[in-house]
């Protein structure tokens, strides 16, 4: 088995909220026509606690509508199997780390993911 890792660039950015978050204006950087009010967050940003999960949960189900199987007791574990090739895939934070019994399987995930988020593939880990 071959692993490899996958970064993810601006994991964190432009994620969609599941809840409402709103953040008070800057100092610097206040509307002088309306020093008061507060503004909802669309997306995601760096360093938001609820960027992570949005991240997450994005990730989940991309995973997920691919036919990636979840683990139970590790949820961020997922499993793909075509045929004889195996796949798992285990996500922190904003890395993808594999695993795959051939070459070729682990290439054309690669290039799917990359289709879908801005990623960088790093080198393959231990042979």
């Amino acid at each position: 088995m071959k692993l490899f890792q996958m970064d993810v660039k601006s994991a964190f950015l432009n994620r969609s909220l599941s809840k409402e978050v709103y953040v008070e204006q800057l100092k610097g950087f206040e509307d002088p026509k309306l020093p008061n009010n507060v503004y909802r967050l669309k997306k995601a940003l760096y360093g938001l606690k609820q960027a992570l999960r949005a991240w997450s949960e994005r990730l989940t189900t991309y995973f997920l509508e691919k036919s990636f199987e979840r683990m139970g007791v590790d949820r961020t574990l997922f499993i793909h199997t075509i045929k004889t090739k195996l796949l798992v895939a285990q996500i922190y934070v904003d890395d993808i780390i594999f695993g795959v019994t051939s070459s070729d399987f682990a290439l054309s995930l690669t290039k799917e993911i990359q289709k879908e988020f801005e990623m960088s593939i790093v080198k393959p880990r231990f042979g």
